[in-house]
């Protein structure tokens, strides 16, 4: 999912601070240089640094990585699995009580939408209007 650079800063202000350093940590990008290298992957290196950036602000849940690498970039399950893994270990478990706060307030805000959701939906049950 590719977002504009406004959504990009209007999500990264409500970012804590480890994950804002961690979007423009030199660090992440050799550890990700790495991962593509040992799993010779290295041309998927701008797509997966773009999932990296989704998880990071918020956009795509870390636990979703996988099915992703496998569904759009093609690679093959059990090498999925393995970069899943060390991406969560390397780049995501430093972070990841910064990680579960802002996945907690989207987990948050979407059962908000969806209570609102289904409140809406609902017919409205006149206890004194006769059922046919």
């Amino acid at each position: 999912m590719k977002i504009s650079k406004e959504e990009f800063f209007q999500l990264y202000k409500t970012l804590p601070p480890k994950v804002k350093n961690a979007l423009f940590d030199e660090e992440v990008g050799l550890t990700l240089t790495k991962i593509c290298k040992r799993h010779m992957v290295e041309t998927r290196y701008q797509e997966m640094m773009d999932l990296i950036v989704e998880v990071l602000v918020g956009l795509l849940p870390p636990q979703d990585l996988e099915k992703i690498l496998i569904r759009d970039l093609n690679i093959p399950i059990s090498s999925a699995k393995e970069i899943s893994i060390e991406i969560n270990r390397f780049i995501f478990f430093p972070i990841k009580d910064d990680l579960l706060s802002i996945y907690q307030t989207n987990i948050a805000s979407q059962k908000v939408i969806e209570e609102s959701a289904s409140v809406e939906n609902q017919e409205f049950q006149d206890s004194y209007r006769e059922k046919f």
